[in-house]
């Protein structure tokens, strides 16, 4: 589906700015009557902005959708590091598990931090550990 998605995007993103930019050149094209120029840029505007607009609108939507897997994908590592180190994570476990950098795992955890009201703990390394309180976890 994914793949339909983009191909349908690119003919209406194409088709639009085509027919946008021949409406705009209508008004420029002095071997027709500023009559003609008038009616084909206005045929040419009324129908590329809307295939333009849907054009968007379906890049739009795949780039939801693209942000919402990694927002899945980054929960679910979230949350099977968590029932492994029953509710301590640390900011390298969490950049190793997912291939975010170490800034950006940071950002995450610190996030769920704040979400969860979590504690931290800091090591002699500097290292930041962070303590989820959570339940039990089953560890079949």
């Amino acid at each position: 589906m994914k793949p339909l998605k983009i191909i349908c995007a690119t003919v209406l993103l194409g088709l639009g700015g085509i027919l946008i930019g021949s409406g705009i050149f209508a008004t420029f094209n002095t071997r027709i009557s500023k009559e003609e120029q008038r009616e084909q840029a206005i045929a040419c505007l009324v129908f590329g902005v809307p295939l333009a607009a849907v054009g968007g609108w379906v890049v739009a939507g795949l780039r939801q959708d693209k942000q919402q897997k990694e927002c899945d994908r980054l929960n679910a590592a979230f949350s099977k590091l968590l029932a492994q180190g029953n509710g301590r994570i640390t900011t390298l476990a969490f950049s190793l598990e997912t291939g975010l950098s170490g800034n950006m795992a940071k950002v995450y955890l610190d996030e769920r931090a704040e979400e969860f009201d979590a504690n931290f703990d800091v090591d002699d390394q500097g290292n930041i550990n962070y303590r989820f309180h959570v339940g039990k976890f089953d560890q079949s």
